[in-house]
């Protein structure tokens, strides 16, 4: 089963504190692959800065059950 996953950014900005931001995927996987283009995208402009994949408790996707064919005897 797959869970969304939430990619935390938190970003240091000099004389205003620590922000943050939240982008949501549909598996970790998906984000950990997203991670490094955004990471290093951030990254020069705030030195301080990190991101990290949190998998959330919601279902993103699930097996779904096959109809039985009918005929099938039981």
């Amino acid at each position: 089963m797959k869970f969304f996953t939430l990619m935390i950014i938190t970003i240091t900005v000099p004389d205003h504190g620590e922000m943050q931001s939240v982008l949501v995927y549909p598996s970790y996987e998906a984000c950990g692959e997203a991670l490094p283009a955004v990471y290093e995208t951030i990254r020069p402009h705030y030195p301080d800065s990190m991101a990290q994949c949190h998998v959330t408790p919601h279902l993103s996707a699930s097996l779904r059950p096959k109809a039985r064919p009918k005929g099938l005897d039981q």
